[in-house]
């Protein structure tokens, strides 16, 4: 049997300073950004991981029901659409995915197949706390730096 999806279109769009992507590349900070829950992360590397930048436009489409599918849910199951509307929604307040033209993401509450395709620019590093380090090394290190402040009583 033959399911049709009747759900609403994503296109994915690189970031400005992407060059050609052969791998999943995510930035650092996005990792190790406390207030980042680890689903949005998971959704923001299987988004990033659908990218090849051969040309400009959009890179890849799919559909919200197809997106579902590749973001896990919980016990395995597919995530539904409000937990894909939520982790989207999370990634687009801190600064990591947009619209083409640089505008706030947001999602409707229904993915109806005859809306304008759900467009997604990734952002180059992301917002400042997120770019402000470049790997997960610099993070370690200001970690460490901060908990050895703390341990001499600096108020630093």
């Amino acid at each position: 049997m033959v399911t049709v999806d009747n759900s609403q279109q994503i296109e994915l769009f690189p970031p400005d300073d992407a060059g050609t992507f052969y791998r999943t590349s995510l930035p650092a900070g996005a990792l190790v950004h406390p207030e980042l829950g680890a689903s949005a992360v998971r959704a923001y590397g299987i988004l990033r991981g659908l990218l090849l930048v051969e040309r400009h436009g959009p890179v890849r489409d799919l559909t919200v029901a197809q997106l579902c599918a590749l973001v896990p849910g919980s016990g395995g199951k597919l995530s539904s659409f409000s937990r894909v509307r939520g982790l989207l929604r999370e990634l687009a307040s801190r600064g990591l995915v947009t619209r083409p033209e640089g505008t706030l993401l947001t999602t409707s509450s229904r993915a109806i197949p005859s809306r304008p395709p759900l467009q997604i620019q990734f952002t180059g590093s992301g917002p400042a706390e997120i770019s402000e380090h470049r790997s997960v090394s610099a993070s370690l290190k200001t970690l460490r730096r901060q908990r050895g402040a703390q341990s001499r009583g600096d108020a630093r």
